[in-house]
């Protein structure tokens, strides 16, 4: 009790502190071209019922935020003071704040909450690295301090991948009667408002049903809110919306290492190696449950993002300049990679808890990789917070 007491108190001090961080990368930066478009023409033009009906007029429709935005904006009874001219940023001290105050939080969240299950499922000390693991992610800062979807669709991944990870780990715990039937609940809920988010999200909704029906098969009347809403919701949003013509830049696959970087991808093969000669070895592939299930969500959210990938290339056309498909269409890869990664070490960890050169070995990989990617980020996340 008091264990749980603690790392909820924890939790409330990082999302305090990640908030504050969060508002400082907002204060410092201009409204940019996106941002500006998106507050005049998606919010301050529309009514809530032409947002709930899809008359947006971007390419994300996106209600739910577009609600949200509209809604602290009508509280606040703030419009922007100026009339846009086309530029391409705008200093404006009010707006920089009001407009980025959900992405803020929503991204705080995220953190948070990876954070909050490491600890609480494993230990305080994992909850410390999986939270600097998120961090240190460049989808974390960039998109915290941006008055547009992406902080929420990365939010609400975020809460998907980890509720899918605590009702996998309540499956093997005592709580499984009650600890299933609130994450299943929870599911439900957060597929139903990513497919409000982004289209997309409907497509991360049907793998993570698809996923818990392959291993635990429950009854087809619990995908009604996991599964049919979402994919209906997503389904008409994307006929409301309105349909660009998308080209693939030159290298696509960056558009994924974007979300999941080099490093953390070479440090999960890594791991999956040591997992498969491990199962080779005791010639069982019962063992490591939760890494099956994490890499199994992990290769098929990468595989929706090649065939997103693919079917927005489709639209191209000679007669047109198409807009190049951009990483931000794939954030929802970097929660996934996030989890996917501690989660290998976590549980490898476990797996060799009683071999202790296996065990330092893999502490001083595990912590090799944080390093190098702290390293590499830092300066962009300091010079986001103004620390330098």
């Amino acid at each position: 009790m008091k264990k749980n007491l603690l790392i909820k108190v924890m939790a409330g001090i990082v999302f305090v502190v990640l908030l504050f961080l969060e508002g400082l990368s907002a204060q410092n930066k201009m409204l940019w071209n996106d941002e500006l478009y998106s507050q005049i023409q998606s919010i301050e033009k529309l009514s809530y019922g032409e947002i709930v009906q899809g008359k947006i007029p971007e390419g994300n429709n996106s209600p739910l935020f577009y609600i949200l935005q509209k809604g602290i904006c009508d509280v606040m009874k703030y419009r922007l003071p100026f009339v846009w001219k086309g530029e391409w940023g705008v200093a404006e001290p009010q707006a920089q704040i009001l407009l980025r105050l959900w992405p803020n939080v929503f991204m705080s969240l995220a953190a948070t909450a990876i954070f909050y299950v490491f600890a609480a499922e494993y230990s305080f000390l994992p909850g410390i690295y999986a939270l600097l693991t998120a961090v240190f992610t460049e989808m974390f800062f960039t998109y915290g301090a941006e008055a547009r979807p992406y902080a929420l669709w990365i939010c609400l991944t975020t809460f998907q991948v980890v509720y899918f990870l605590r009702l996998i780990l309540c499956r093997k715990g005592a709580n499984k009667k009650s600890g299933e039937r609130e994450y299943w609940r929870a599911l439900g809920i957060v597929n139903i408002l990513l497919s409000l988010t982004a289209v997309f999200g409907s497509v991360q909704a049907f793998i993570v049903s698809l996923l818990l029906f392959v291993f635990y098969r429950p009854k087809l009347s619990q995908y009604v809110f996991l599964l049919f809403v979402p994919l209906f919701s997503g389904f008409y949003y994307f006929l409301h919306a309105p349909q660009y013509v998308f080209g693939l830049p030159a290298k696509p696959l960056f558009l994924i290492y974007e979300n999941i970087p080099v490093d953390r991808f070479i440090f999960i093969c890594c791991c999956g190696i040591v997992f498969l000669g491990y199962c080779m070895w005791r010639k069982t592939f019962k063992d490591g449950g939760v890494i099956w299930r994490l890499a199994a969500l992990m290769i098929l959210s990468c595989a929706a993002a090649l065939g997103i990938m693919k079917g927005l290339s489709l639209t191209a056309d000679p007669g047109w300049q198409p807009f190049e498909v951009s990483s931000r269409y794939f954030v929802f890869l970097a929660p996934v990679g996030i989890v996917a990664a501690v989660i290998f070490l976590l549980e490898l960890l476990r797996i060799f808890r009683g071999n202790v050169w296996m065990t330092v070995n893999l502490m001083i990989i595990g912590a090799g990789f944080l390093i190098l990617r702290i390293l590499q980020s830092a300066p962009a996340l300091l010079s986001e917070w103004g620390i330098c």
